[in-house]
């Protein structure tokens, strides 16, 4: 239950992500928003066509993930939170 960083890489990059749900990843984005995410491998192939053949609502979706991580996920931020954790 964690957020790879290639979560965050590929939204910084304005790239669409699709990837599996987890509970961390829910504190931090919305699916269907900022990211979307699946829980069967049948839910990730339904999910994968739908985007496949709607290709401006991926891009809208990954513009939205990019806004939020630059407003909200630096990596300046994210070390701010860890070491606040620490403490």
């Amino acid at each position: 239950d964690i957020v790879t960083m290639r979560v965050f890489d590929v939204m910084a990059c304005g790239g669409f992500v699709l990837t599996e749900r987890n509970d961390a990843l829910l504190e931090l984005f919305t699916p269907g928003v900022e990211m979307d995410c699946y829980t069967s491998l049948q839910e990730l192939v339904e999910k994968a066509e739908h985007y496949s053949n709607n290709p401006d609502e991926a891009a809208a979706i990954a513009a939205r993930g990019l806004k939020a991580v630059r407003a909200n996920h630096t990596i300046s931020g994210r070390v701010q939170h860890m070491l606040q954790r620490l403490s």
